[in-house]
């Protein structure tokens, strides 16, 4: 379209995807950069028209934020806190996480706004959110790449990889594949810019520049070869290859080989069908979106109705969605991640329950069968209770009425070792036993 002699720039299924819906991109009247917003006569003032998606993308956007960042943190945290869980793989996972996390962070509050209304945040960080969500997707992709290759190795060369294999080379391959999509996403921050439209007045949108059509073709003709397409076939050759090892097991675990040699290579098998799993998930929710990127450019009879336009949106879900699953797959597939996640969850329920007991007031009185009443004092004490030892709880610095109840955990061996805890009371020196 033309208006004022200025070609527009239709973002086709881009916009529907990160910038505005594609019903407001064929509404809008270009009027290209601020300093061109001269035709004032025809701009229409108002309240936009409210859609489902305008409330319901955020929604859907805020509840992957939420689980996203929470388990891709609980990712990186366990990985860099934990010396056994730096392994070469784990390595790999980090880099995904940390991609997952950034992307999450960074990009998607940005692009939920612009369901709602136009671009709230500036020249900069369209360039830079824009930019960033180009990164993270290449460097995902090319680290699953990486990862295959690698698990191959250690299935079929299980001797030669002890050497090549460390933590070291991982995290080399990582830092390489950063720097790449970190080069090769230059294009997207140059050609990205706030872009000014009559939209029920003039508003700002975050759009693509590019010089020419045959730039914006080209740019997502890339963006489907290197980071899906390519990477997929080279993922495709490595488990083809995988799975021919282990199909033929008597290549895969020889006679020569240890039991032990044999669990590590079992225990290898389980990594690699994590790793498929998660590919297999990456490349099923970024295929909508990438076949429309392409669909939009190519085809001059691109049909704008609501069935496109939902499609466009679902493939918008999903493939954020991605960005929040690979956590759930690792407590899923993995014992040590599932182990890990699990005691950042119980430190968490003890220090919950330790500033509860803080904030307790009273003594533990045991009453034993003759009759008398013992208080211990100590930070921990190790005591063997008799059989049938009754527990009783008062708050000694209220009154001195306790009710006792037997413990029938303690009365099933005849001889049982309790731990104590023992905290001071703030109550005029009162210890209160636990």
């Amino acid at each position: 379209m033309e208006v004022n002699g200025t070609k527009a720039q239709d973002n086709g299924a881009t916009g529907s995807f990160f910038n505005v819906t594609i019903n407001q991109m064929y509404l809008l009247l270009n009027i290209t950069v601020e300093d061109n917003i001269t035709d004032y006569e025809n701009i229409t003032y108002g309240d936009p028209p409210v859609f489902i998606e305008t409330w319901l993308m955020p929604v859907i956007f805020a509840l992957i934020f939420l689980i996203g960042v929470t388990g891709n943190f609980l990712v990186i945290f366990v990985i860099l806190k934990h010396k056994r869980m730096r392994t070469t793989t784990n390595f790999y996972i980090l880099s995904l996480a940390v991609s997952d996390f950034a992307f999450l962070f960074f990009c998607v509050p940005f692009t939920a706004t612009t369901h709602a209304t136009h671009w709230l945040a500036g020249n900069f960080m369209c360039k830079f959110t824009f930019y960033l969500m180009s990164v993270t997707v290449q460097a995902t992709c090319i680290t699953l790449t990486a990862m295959m290759v690698d698990r191959y190795y250690a299935i079929a060369h299980p001797l030669k990889s002890l050497k090549t294999r460390t933590p070291k080379v991982a995290v080399m391959v990582s830092a390489g594949v950063w720097t790449v999509a970190l080069l090769s996403s230059i294009p997207v921050a140059r050609y990205r810019s706030v872009v000014y439209h009559d939209w029920y007045g003039i508003r700002p949108f975050c759009m693509e520049t590019w010089p020419s059509p045959v730039w914006d073709i080209g740019w997502y003709v890339y963006m489907i070869i290197a980071a899906y397409l390519a990477p997929l076939l080279i993922i495709s050759v490595c488990m083809g290859m995988i799975m021919r090892l282990v199909w033929n097991s008597s290549l895969l675990f020889s006679t020569t080989q240890s039991k032990r040699q044999q669990a590590r290579q079992r225990q290898k098998i389980r990594k690699t069908r994590m790793v498929c799993v998660v590919i297999f998930i990456f490349a099923i929710c970024w295929l909508p979106v990438h076949i429309m990127n392409i669909w939009t450019r190519v085809d001059k009879h691109y049909p704008d109705n609501m069935v496109a336009y939902g499609f466009q949106l679902f493939g918008n879900c999903i493939s954020y969605a991605n960005s929040c699953v690979n956590p759930i797959i690792y407590a899923f597939m993995s014992d040590n991640f599932r182990r890990r996640f699990q005691e950042v969850f119980s430190c968490c329920r003890r220090k919950t329950q330790k500033k509860i007991l803080n904030r307790e007031r009273g003594t533990v009185i045991i009453t034993m069968n003759n009759g008398k009443n013992s208080s211990y004092r100590g930070r921990r004490q190790h005591r063997y209770t008799p059989n049938h030892t009754n527990v009783t709880i008062c708050e000694s610095s209220i009154n001195h009425n306790c009710a006792s109840d037997s413990d029938d955990s303690l009365s099933s061996p005849d001889i049982k070792r309790t731990h104590k805890h023992v905290l001071r009371s703030p109550r005029a020196g009162v210890q209160a036993q636990v």
